[in-house]
């Protein structure tokens, strides 16, 4: 009977330890993709809205993930690819905030420039009623859209085709100097924050422009799998 009896207490004792060690992996896992997400949220400060000054507390984040990693109870295969896949995406930031930092160290300020001064422009344009700059600016916008997504060479070159024409256009329209001066000082805002951008992702390549966004994707599924 007392056999019977300390059997039983061994059972349990041992099916609590392995809640207790499932426990501790599930925190670990929800650790993981909360640091992954802000890491992510991080590099997209970067990459998009030219905050290279954010590359610090972006390596940082990286570290602590990279320790959370390794005390996960994940088998060495699995470990193995989300560290290569981590790194090569952090491999691409520190391109662009290398890149940023050296070639366009006012980069943010500029796209907070032309972000501010979007909505007054658009609704500048529509007052025009003028359908030629309406079907232009339409253009150009989705063009900037359309690169942001995939951005290559030829969506660069047409994004300033575009630009000009929506140029054109507004000068043609022979507008109050008052309208059109600071239409047109807008227009070189949003031309000199794209110009910046593009030029740092043709240099970064833009190839690896692509594959970051391709290797997010795949950290967060392969961490999404982990946790479930």
């Amino acid at each position: 009977m007392r056999l019977i009896i300390l059997l039983l207490i061994f059972f349990v004792s041992l099916n609590a330890s392995l809640f207790d060690l499932d426990d501790t992996n599930q925190h670990h896992q929800k650790q993981l993709i909360e640091k992954y997400r802000f890491l992510s949220s991080l590099g997209n400060s970067i990459t998009k809205r030219g905050e290279y000054k954010q590359y610090h507390s972006f390596q940082h984040s990286l570290q602590a993930l990279h320790t959370d990693l390794k005390k996960l109870d994940l088998n060495k295969k699995d470990k193995i690819s989300l560290q290569n896949n981590l790194n090569d995406y952090s491999a691409i930031i520190k391109s662009i905030y290398l890149n940023m930092g050296s070639n366009y160290p006012q980069i943010h300020e500029h796209y907070k420039n032309s972000l501010n001064g979007l909505v007054k422009f658009d609704q500048l344009v529509h007052s025009t009623g003028y359908k030629p700059l309406l079907d232009a600016w339409d253009r150009l916008t989705y063009t900037k859209h359309k690169y942001l997504k995939k951005p290559s060479k030829t969506l660069s070159k047409k994004f300033h085709e575009h630009f000009d024409e929506v140029k054109l256009v507004l000068e043609d329209l022979c507008l109050d100097e008052d309208l059109e001066e600071p239409m047109l000082a807008y227009l070189q805002i949003y031309k000199q924050y794209f110009s910046e951008l593009d030029t740092t992702y043709k240099n970064v390549e833009y190839a690896n422009i692509i594959k970051l966004k391709q290797l997010s994707y795949q950290v967060k599924s392969q961490l999404t799998l982990i946790i479930n």
